[in-house]
């Protein structure tokens, strides 16, 4: 099942096995409320959670996943002790 934390945030993208590769970069907001916050970034394809990464401010991180005959794209965040200030760069489907 999508993770159902109550601070998640995500962006669902329909696919239709159009595409082969997903690339991103994505990490804590330079701007952020809070300094000191951990973030953590999430790909789900068709359901199914593919590794989780966890970012903090300085510390961003990047993707290259493959998506062949993937119908259902859902790019999640989140963050224990509230709302996550973090971006996905650019995220590419190719």
């Amino acid at each position: 099942s999508w993770p159902s934390r109550a601070t998640t945030g995500f962006v669902d993208v329909e696919l239709g096995r159009a595409y082969q590769h997903l690339t991103s970069s994505f990490g804590a907001l330079d701007d952020a409320a809070e300094i000191i916050q951990v973030c953590h970034f999430q790909v789900w394809l068709d359901g199914r959670p593919q590794d989780e990464h966890r970012v903090s401010i300085g510390k961003p991180g990047a993707i290259d996943l493959d998506v062949s005959g993937v119908t259902r794209l859902r790019l999640t965040t989140y963050r224990t002790g509230g709302p996550p200030h973090v971006g996905w760069g650019d995220p590419t489907l190719s």
